[in-house]
């Protein structure tokens, strides 16, 4: 199969990664990190039986990990996770989705046509079946641009991604979670960068610039590392080669 072959990234086989990373064994053992373009590495996460983590799940662990040496891991690399967002035809709403279903995630394949090379279209009738929440883009808050601390535990799309009481399902919630992460990065960005706003909500493209009336798109949530503000962005796509993926036990 295309995703069982070893692929070369930066002269060195994908599949050497974990070593390269550095971690403890016991980190590696619990977690399986892959690199490369996305629509290559979720192929072998599934093939491998592994749990394609989201953004509430990297932000919690970079919490757990905050006062340990393999923080510089979690805090330094982009990630692209199990969330995911799509943009409407006609551009007025976008949906959240929290951890695809392995249905969808089983689409996404080095063989899917991209869209502005970030993008995948999905097949009509797709968007109103996958759950997720559903945002008019007037409601969605300032994108683009830094936040302040109060406006990234109040942002629309933080809200959901970071699972706030509320805002998701009961059995989805993860309490404190927010505002919690929102303390930790912005003290982290200061003390590290000297930032005083911190955490962009960036879009996919399709939202701002898209002029075309085609099929509803889908583009992977990504979150940054402290020197890139702990951004969450939609933007990077599907043939970014350098983000991470990381599949747990």
């Amino acid at each position: 199969m295309l995703f069982m072959e070893e692929r070369k990234v930066g002269g060195k086989k994908m599949s050497d990664y974990n070593a390269r990373c550095n971690l403890p064994h016991e980190e590696t053992n619990r977690f399986k990190v892959y690199s490369g373009q996305i629509n290559e590495t979720i192929p072998r996460l599934l093939f491998d039986r592994r749990t394609f983590m989201s953004v509430a799940d990297h932000v919690q662990r970079r919490m757990e990990v905050r006062r340990e040496e393999i923080s510089s891991f979690y805090l330094g690399h982009c990630f692209f996770t199990s969330d995911f967002l799509v943009n409407t035809r006609e551009g007025k709403k976008v949906k959240v989705v929290l951890d695809l279903d392995e249905k969808n995630l089983q689409k996404i394949n080095p063989k899917k046509r991209l869209v502005c090379g970030t993008g995948i279209l999905l097949d009509d009738g797709v968007y109103d079946s996958i759950p997720g929440f559903e945002i008019k883009k007037e409601e969605i808050g300032k994108i683009d641009e830094p936040l302040s601390r109060m406006e990234a535990k109040t942002h629309f799309i933080w809200r959901i991604l970071l699972r706030h009481p509320g805002f998701v399902p009961k059995e989805k919630a993860v309490p404190g979670l927010l505002e919690e992460a929102v303390d930790f990065f912005f003290s982290k960005g200061k003390e590290d960068f000297g930032y005083e706003e911190a955490m962009t909500v960036r879009l996919g493209y399709s939202l701002k610039y898209r002029s075309t009336k085609s099929s509803e798109m889908l583009n992977p949530w990504a979150i940054y590392g402290s020197k890139g503000g702990c951004t969450v962005d939609s933007r990077s796509g599907f043939n970014y080669g350098q983000g991470l993926i990381v599949g747990e036990k």
